[in-house]
């Protein structure tokens, strides 16, 4: 059976194309209660841990038919959690984790502690980092991570965990004045998606050749610059 994929209402038809090639794709419709630039982001709006996936009780009480798609298509087990929940920094991070298989990356005071409760019962790590936008920041492909953000990329060096740091220069987020890496691709079965292309990006050579050197095949969705639509999330 084909592997699911998240991805955010508002990414462009060729690329939703390109992936249903590949995939069962499910398209999340806005989480009204953040803000709009960011609303449809799966890495806003959700967090998979093996077997679990957390939703904001608010998101599947107005999305319920949406909940049991993803549920029915995924068999994943649903926890919907109950953190406050609106537009202002920090309240719209609860979910937004960066997930490896041994650890997870997240602003942990500003995590759900139903989520950091099921990392550690899973026996991962918790790898606290300064920024709260863990999930938009990274591209995790297995134990190995591309991260758009410094502090994350140091984190990772000091536990010997393998990572590149991509300069996040050039990639578009409509109504802010750049976006991440993580928002902008995602990673399944050794294959690195990105939303567009990397010709913008100043270390575009640094990530290929770090995907080359793991033997990860890099696809690039569109040929429209690389954009930040909330990742994407393979089940």
């Amino acid at each position: 059976m084909k592997k699911l994929c998240l991805c955010s209402s508002l990414l462009p038809e060729k690329a939703v194309r390109k992936l249903k090639s590949e995939f069962r794709v499910i398209l999340l419709p806005p989480d009204h209660r953040i803000a709009e630039p960011v609303r449809c982001h799966p890495d806003m709006i959700c967090s998979v841990l093996d077997r679990t996936i957390f939703f904001h009780r608010s998101y599947a009480e107005a999305h319920p038919d949406i909940i049991d798609a993803v549920i029915g298509e995924s068999g994943l087990t649903p926890v919907l959690t109950a953190e406050e929940r609106s537009d202002i920094y920090p309240n719209d991070i609860a979910l937004n984790a960066a997930v490896m298989r041994r650890r997870v990356l997240c602003s942990e005071s500003h995590t759900s502690p139903a989520l950091l409760t099921a990392a550690r019962s899973s026996g991962r790590s918790v790898v606290n980092v300064k920024q709260g936008y863990a999930a938009c920041s990274c591209i995790v492909c297995g134990e190995s991570v591309i991260t758009s953000d410094r502090g994350i990329a140091k984190a990772l060096v000091n536990i010997g965990a393998d990572c590149v740091y991509i300069d996040p220069e050039g990639i578009l987020l409509p109504g802010y004045n750049g976006g991440f890496i993580g928002g902008s691709g995602g990673y399944a079965d050794g294959k690195l998606y990105l939303t567009g292309t990397l010709s913008r990006l100043p270390d575009s050579a640094a990530l290929r050749d770090f995907a080359d050197q793991r033997g990860f095949e890099t696809i690039c969705l569109t040929d429209d610059p690389l954009t930040d639509y909330g990742g994407l999330k393979f089940i």
